[in-house]
């Protein structure tokens, strides 16, 4: 599966401590492009640090066809961040992986529900692979909820069903 990350599902995942597990999927190839990487701002060396060690792949910009990023960019009025996801969804097979709440509707009308996850749904596969347990993924979840992500409050089996 390709992976491509916007801003707060990344912000999450490292507020919970958990990117590093979600970036060990196996058979899972993640990408992160321009846009999206200045929008996190702090996390730049985490991020660049990714990249270097081959986690993430840079997003190759010919992949953002520019008239159609700025017909969804006037069409539904997401974020920079959010678009330069969709567009490569919508010009490639990849899943957009967010946890914006507009952006998420938008990509599952537009695109199909089959287009988009959250973090939560990384943890979810990864709680699948072995790679972590349903404690720690949920412990994770709620210190995303505590640093300010826009996540459902949900018990630990409605998160990390059996």
């Amino acid at each position: 599966m390709n992976y491509v990350f916007d801003a707060c599902a990344l912000i999450n995942l490292a507020n919970g401590a958990v990117l590093p597990v979600v970036l060990s999927i196996p058979a899972s190839f993640y990408f992160v492009g321009t846009l999206v990487r200045e929008e996190c701002g702090d996390l730049e060396v985490e991020i660049d640090d990714a990249i270097k060690s081959g986690r993430i792949q840079a997003l190759d910009e010919s992949r953002i066809p520019a008239k159609i990023y700025l017909e969804l960019l006037a069409k539904f009025e997401l974020g920079e961040g959010e678009t330069e996801c969709m567009t490569v969804a919508a010009t490639g097979d990849y899943i957009v992986v967010t946890d914006d709440g507009l952006a998420r509707t938008v990509i599952t009308h537009e695109l199909g529900k089959s287009k988009v996850t959250g973090s939560i749904g990384l943890l979810r596969t990864a709680v699948g692979n072995g790679l972590i347990d349903r404690n720690s993924s949920y412990n994770a979840y709620q210190l995303m909820r505590t640093m300010g992500a826009f996540l459902p409050n949900w018990s630990l089996d409605e998160a990390f069903p059996v």
